[in-house]
C-alpha cells in the first residue's frame, strides 16, 4: 500500500556535489524503507512521519491529537509533550508540516483507534521509552537476532531511529527537498537549543557558505574602501605589518571552511 506522493521519492538533487551523493543514498534508503510491503503501514508511517517532520522520539510517541491541526490553511502540530512528560527543557513549539509528514498523520488518522495519542501502545497508553517502532534488530538468546524493520527494508548501514531527525535537518540545510534552509530556520524547525548544535550540518551546504563569505568579502571591501585611511592605523597588528580588507576575508574564509568539516553524528 502506498504510504508517501511519488514525487517525494524523487526530488530533485542539489547542484552540491557533496549533498547530491548523501541525498542519493538517502534517497534510494527513503524509498525502500517508505514502499516495503514486509513492514506493517503503521510503522512505514511513523517513519514517514519522523523523516518529514525531524521530531524526537518521544516528541513523536507523546503527540496528542488534540494537538495535531490537519485541516488549517498550513497543517501543523503543536509539540508540547515527550513520552508522558514536558518536552526536552519544557518548551512548547508550533511545528508546520512538510507535506509527507502531514499525509502521513492524515493516512493514519484514518485507521488508528480512537485514543488521544497519536501513536499509542496497545493499550491505549505512550509506550515505554525504548520503543522505537520496531526499528533495530533486537538480540534473543534464545531465539537469535530477530531483524528490525530497517534491516527488513534493506538498510545495511548502522542508523538508529534518531537518525530520521539528521536526515531531515541534513535535507533542509542542503536543499535536497527544495531551496537551502538558513541554519537559523533549521534551528526553529529541528528544536534545537541554539544555532550551534545546527552547524553540525554546515558542511552539506558549501555553496551557501562560499556564497555568503564572497558576498561579505565584496561589502566589506566596497564599505571600507573610502575609509582605509581612516582605519589603517587601528588595523595595523603590533608586528607593524597592516592588516588589510583582503587579509580579514581571506582569514574569514578559512574559518568558515573549518566551521564547514564539522558533521552531524552518527
Amino acid at each position: 500500500m502506498r504510504t508517501i506522493n511519488a514525487c517525494w521519492l524523487d526530488r530533485p538533487q542539489s547542484t552540491n556535489p557533496l549533498s547530491s551523493r548523501l541525498a542519493a543514498g538517502r534517497l534510494r534508503a527513503r524509498r525502500a524503507l517508505l514502499t516495503c510491503e514486509k513492514i506493517p503501514l503503521e510503522n512505514r508511517l511513523i517513519f514517514q512521519f519522523a523523516i518529514f517532520s525531524g521530531l524526537r522520539r518521544g516528541e513523536i510517541f507523546g503527540l496528542r491529537w488534540e494537538d495535531v491541526k490537519l485541516d488549517d490553511d498550513v497543517p501543523h502540530v503543536t509539540v508540547r509533550h515527550s513520552w508522558n512528560s514536558p518536552t526536552k527543557a519544557g518548551k512548547v513549539r508550533e511545528l508546520p508540516l512538510l507535506a509527507p509528514a502531514a499525509e502521513a498523520l492524515r493516512t493514519w488518522r484514518t485507521r488508528s483507534k480512537p485514543g488521544r495519542l497519536v501513536f499509542a501502545a496497545e493499550h491505549g497508553g505512550c509506550h515505554h521509552k525504548s520503543y522505537d517502532a520496531g526499528w533495530s534488530d533486537k538480540k534473543d538468546r534464545a531465539r537469535g537476532t530477530q531483524l528490525g524493520w530497517k534491516s527488513v527494508a534493506g538498510i545495511t548501514r548502522h542508523v538508529r531511529f534518531h537518525d530520521l531527525r539528521h536526515t531531515c535537518a541534513s535535507h533542509l540545510v542542503s536543499g535536497t527537498w527544495s531551496r537551502e534552509w538558513r541554519t537559523e530556520e533549521v534551528r526553529d524547525y529541528i528544536g534545537h537549543a541554539n544555532v550551534t548544535v545546527t552547524q553540525r550540518y554546515a558542511h552539506l551546504a558549501p555553496d551557501a557558505l562560499r556564497g555568503a563569505v564572497s558576498r561579505t568579502a565584496l561589502n566589506v571591501a566596497h564599505n571600507a574602501a573610502p575609509q582605509a585611511s581612516r582605519l589603517a592605523p587601528r588595523l595595523a597588528p603590533r608586528r607593524g605589518r597592516r592588516l588589510t580588507v583582503a587579509t580579514e576575508a581571506l582569514r574569514f574564509q578559512q574559518r568558515a571552511r573549518q566551521d564547514s568539516n564539522l558533521r552531524p553524528s552518527a
